[in-house]
């Protein structure tokens, strides 16, 4: 953070621990994800927001130079009558704290 290397919360080993789990538990049947599309997922988010979730490399090189990891440093009041307009701003906008950046593979 801040230039700063540190440990996030959430890991891809998360996910295997948590299935892991689940089979030991037996839960029941695991089947594989399947892919929805986009219609479910702007169902229920702002297009703007997955926009910049799926193409972050596109939008972050223009302005940071090189596809770094973005954290927000202020976080405008949501709902507002007007969304901030540019990417550093909507990056405060979305996020609900500081601890998941966005960056190329984050979608």
């Amino acid at each position: 953070m801040d230039g700063c290397p540190f440990n996030p919360e959430e890991i891809p080993a998360r996910a295997e621990i948590i299935l892991s789990a689940i089979e030991s538990a037996s839960l029941g049947n695991i089947t594989a994800p399947r892919d929805h599309g986009l219609e479910p997922i702007l169902a229920v988010h702002d297009p703007d927001f997955v926009s910049d979730c799926t193409q972050p490399s596109q939008i972050m090189l223009p302005i940071l130079g090189n596809p770094k990891p973005v954290l927000p440093h202020a976080f405008p009041v949501r709902r507002a009558r007007q969304k901030p307009n540019s990417f550093l701003g909507q990056r405060g906008y979305y996020a609900y704290g500081a601890g998941t950046p966005i960056l190329e593979g984050t979608w």
